[in-house]
């Protein structure tokens, strides 16, 4: 809260001193002014940069046909990773159906009944 509070003083300060100044220093120093902004080079503004952790920015990296196809390796190996895990997961359910219908293990179930004509 002090910051502010002298940051107001001193903006009340040069405010009455302008205030005090006569016509022709103000015009003078408002031409001084427009002369001093026309002779700055205007800044080139630039876009924050992306930034990928561990690498350079997204903005400096090259444009080779190496670099656009970088992504294909992670992808490939998520796929190959995706299909092991269901190749795991079938061998795992026919291993588990195969032991729960086997006779050794199963209990003989009654049969059917068969009809009769009459």
């Amino acid at each position: 809260m002090r910051q502010e509070e002298f940051g107001y003083r001193i903006r009340q300060a040069l405010e009455e001193s302008a205030a005090r100044l006569d016509y022709r220093t103000t015009f003078r120093l408002a031409q001084a002014r427009k002369v001093a902004l026309s002779r700055l080079q205007p800044s080139r503004q630039t876009a924050p940069e992306l930034a990928v952790a561990g690498g350079p920015a997204l903005e400096d990296r090259p444009h080779g046909a190496l670099w656009h196809s970088a992504w294909v390796a992670p992808l490939l190996a998520l796929v190959v990773g995706f299909v092991g895990i269901y190749q795991y997961q079938s061998a795992k359910r026919s291993r588990t159906s195969r032991i729960s219908t086997s006779p050794s293990c199963s209990t003989p179930r009654p049969s059917a009944p068969t009809p009769t004509m009459a």
